[in-house]
């Protein structure tokens, strides 16, 4: 038998371009490739296009009829999709002989795929950001379900989020959020941050400049139906614009876009100070420069935040008074007091104080002992489901 032959074979479905670069990084590991032969199941070419991939096997296109991100508002569309998606995922698996899903968020197409896989193929879900991605899957599980009931499919059972073997999330706030929604404790594993500890040697610190740089991180609110985390980022982004552009200081803001967020949810204020900021979209290459030329990052509950103050940059959280309340589960799990005035947090800023601290940023990128090897998490026998 060909060596392959004894290799494990994976699927690896991402979702969005921040968690392949996270997949990516994982499944290229030396010890990874050694032991595993990998397919790529593209959800949208606009992310796998960015990315160089390292691993020369098999890519399947998704079922998509939308892939220039033209979002559709159909019910009955959106049902029928995700039931050829798991139709596809089931194909593949069979045909290829797959031993493990790996993906990050478990979407409902990947559930419903386990759902009629049962207990042949296991599921590996990645976790980047446990909250608010875990009430996300209620929510999606709970409006397809109302949906579906009306025609009497007896599907119930795909909407279970628990139907991960193993969830790996990078620390202990997201384990103990995963805990607090009744997730099975022996299912979840503290791995530790992915890809970061890669990126700690490539962000040497530089010297600071007179010039503050802020740059404004926005969080993909409106693609979760979020209404309050879209409400708060525009106030709160306004406000800090505002604060900035009038402050004696040296200022430079720039607006960062979430990959799923759109431009013009801004474009007013782009308009109105168009003399004063500048517009950024997310790579890792521009995210290391950041970090490395000591620029300060804003947001809201972004992982973004976390990842920057591992590297060694400093960052500040802010939220309206109501969204600070909606999201108080997240803000005490990880140790954190956001800002909900900008003027407080722009004083914060030029004088290097109250940024987030160490403590908060272990809670949620552990790097402890307890954490597992990334090389190893397709080589130890998984939990099967009962």
């Amino acid at each position: 038998m060909n060596k392959i032959g004894f290799k494990k074979k994976i699927l690896v479905i991402p979702s969005n371009h921040e968690e392949w670069e996270d997949l990516n990084w994982i499944i290229n590991l030396k010890k990874n490739q050694r032991k595993c032969r990998f397919y790529i199941y593209d959800t949208s070419s606009l992310y796998m296009d960015s990315i160089k991939i390292k691993t020369s096997e098999k890519i399947f296109k998704s079922i998509n009829p939308f892939r220039s991100g033209f979002y559709y508002s159909s019910k009955l569309l959106k049902f029928l999709i995700t039931l050829l998606n798991a139709w596809n995922i089931i194909k593949i698996c069979h045909q290829h002989n797959i031993d493990i899903l790996f993906s990050a968020t478990p979407s409902i197409f990947i559930r419903l795929s386990i759902l009629f896989l049962k207990n042949s193929v296991n599921h590996i879900s990645y976790l980047r950001s446990a909250y608010p991605v875990i009430d996300d899957l209620w929510s999606d599980s709970e409006k397809m379900y109302k949906y579906i009931s009306k025609f009497n499919i007896p599907l119930a059972s795909f909407i279970n989020p628990y139907s991960s073997d193993l969830f790996l999330v990078s620390g202990e706030a997201n384990r103990v959020l995963l805990l607090y929604k009744g997730f099975p404790k022996n299912r979840i594993k503290i791995m530790g941050p992915a890809k970061l500890n890669s990126y700690r040697k490539k962000t040497k610190k530089i010297n600071k400049s007179n010039q503050i740089t802020i740059i404004y991180a926005t969080q993909s609110f409106n693609h979760h139906n979020d209404n309050i985390g879209h409400h708060s980022q525009l106030v709160c982004l306004e406000s800090l614009l505002e604060e900035s552009y009038l402050s004696d200081h040296s200022i430079n803001f720039i607006l960062r876009i979430h990959p799923r967020d759109k431009i013009s949810f801004y474009s007013r204020l782009i308009e109105k100070y168009k003399e004063f900021i500048s517009i950024e979209n997310y790579n890792i290459e521009s995210f290391l420069e950041s970090v490395s030329s000591q620029r300060i990052l804003v947001s809201s509950t972004s992982t973004l935040l976390f990842e920057w103050g591992y590297l060694g940059g400093k960052s500040y959280s802010i939220g309206t008074s109501e969204f600070i309340i909606k999201y108080r589960k997240f803000f005490d799990n990880v140790h954190l007091k956001p800002f909900s005035n900008a003027k407080y947090l722009l004083y914060s800023i030029v004088n290097n104080k109250n940024y987030i601290s160490k403590n908060s940023i272990n809670q949620l990128m552990s790097n402890s002992n307890k954490t597992e090897k990334w090389d190893d998490i397709f080589g130890k026998p998984l939990l099967i489901k009962s």
